[in-house]
């Protein structure tokens, strides 16, 4: 299980990322909103996070 691995329990804190348990239903919501954004909302977090898809 993700949660007691050592390895990525030593990295999340190395870079102080917190490991949270998130309920299924929780996750979906999140990722729906994520997928949601209106084109200009991804364009303006594409260039603040310098990710370029072309």
């Amino acid at each position: 299980m993700a949660l007691t691995d050592p390895a990525l329990l030593a990295e999340a804190k190395k870079i102080k990322l917190p490991i949270d348990v998130a309920i299924g239903e929780e996750v979906e919501a999140e990722i729906r909103t994520a997928l949601a954004q209106p084109p200009a909302a991804i364009k303006l977090l594409r260039q603040a996070t310098s990710v370029d898809t072309h």
